[in-house]
């Protein structure tokens, strides 16, 4: 997949690309070029297109939906005055918008009542909570889909490469208990509070498919935007500069040399994108976080910010080598916790 010259692949018909108030059916157009790219030919045409239909369906009735108040979800309520969000009626801890929309990746549901639609900071939540939770949809659909294809592709040339795609296929709509997949949400989570949170950094962050994730061995990508000044008779100028990350991550550190060579290997056959750089967390370690999140009620920020200090400043500064500043990662690391 090419993520620095990415085609438009899927094919929109002529009434939808003319229907200004269509805007739902770009947007998951969009998603799905963003998550395929050309690997979108490995799918039956018909079939992306009724994922996307469905999709458009889903994500209409997902706003009504969110403001439903149901005894599992959490109140989310805005102070115009101090213009922050908070849970319930409890105004003493406060909440950003990255804060609340990666918490879903925890497992934690949200009522958002009518009454954000008030402030222009519950606008912009309720418009991102419906594209996350659509696109969590779709990229597991579409990754099933994709990873039932190759699995098949793969069965009389490389016998276990094809059983990695089908278990793949297998886990991709469903909620994984497994360790490493509930590791990879907690990381996920926090690159995605912080790139909501600082938009100035320029950075957001998905999940890999499924050829990313057994052929180059990716686990999620960071996509990073910065304005370089231009040289020369261009000083004065400014381009935009596009870098994408693949991130091999793993919490089984015994694994640390073979992971390195894996990434090796991808790269001598070439990679479609930048850099792959490897990040490990340790297991247990993680657990003992994951013991204390629970222990003490699992707030919404999840697991991260009850590892050792110095562990969340190793990660950090790991996942975001080359894409922030020094200053700035001291900043993320105060905001992960």
């Amino acid at each position: 997949m090419d993520f620095n010259n990415l085609e438009i692949v899927i094919a929109t018909a002529k009434s939808e690309e003319n229907n200004p108030e269509n805007t739902n059916i770009v947007n998951i157009s969009n998603m799905t070029n963003a998550f395929l790219g050309q690997d979108a030919s490995l799918i039956n045409i018909e079939t992306i297109q009724e994922i996307e239909n469905s999709l458009t369906i889903f994500s209409q009735k997902c706003e009504k939906e969110l403001g439903e108040e149901k005894p599992n979800k959490k109140t989310v309520n805005y102070n115009k005055r101090n213009k922050c969000f908070f849970l319930g009626g409890d105004e003493s801890k406060k909440f950003t918008i990255g804060q609340i929309i990666s918490a879903r990746r925890q497992g934690v549901d949200f009522c958002l009542p009518e009454s954000l639609k008030q402030s222009g900071d519950g606008k912009k939540l309720i418009r991102i909570m419906t594209e996350k939770l659509t696109e969590d949809k779709l990229y597991g659909r579409l990754n099933k889909e994709l990873a039932s294809s190759l699995a098949e592709k793969t069965k009389k040339t490389d016998m276990l490469m094809s059983k990695a795609y089908s278990e793949i296929a297998y886990r991709s709509d469903k909620e994984s208990k497994q360790f490493g997949i509930v590791a990879e949400k907690i990381i996920l989570g926090t690159l995605e509070k912080i790139s909501i949170d600082r938009p100035d950094l320029g950075i957001t962050v998905r999940e890999a498919n499924a050829k990313d994730d057994v052929k180059n061995k990716i686990d999620f990508i960071i996509l990073a935007k910065h304005k370089v000044r231009g040289v020369g008779i261009n000083r004065q100028t400014f381009q935009l500069e596009e870098k994408s990350i693949g991130i091999q991550f793993t919490t089984n550190i015994n694994k640390h040399e073979h992971k390195i060579e894996q990434i090796s290997k991808a790269k001598e056959r070439g990679i479609e994108v930048d850099d792959i750089i490897y990040v490990e967390l340790n297991h247990t370690i993680l657990n003992e976080a994951i013991h204390k999140w629970e222990k003490q009620g699992k707030n919404i920020d999840g697991p991260f910010g009850f590892l050792p200090t110095d562990i969340q400043k190793q990660v950090i500064t790991s996942l975001l080598k080359g894409v922030v500043t020094p200053e700035q990662e001291i900043d993320l690391i105060k905001m992960a916790r």
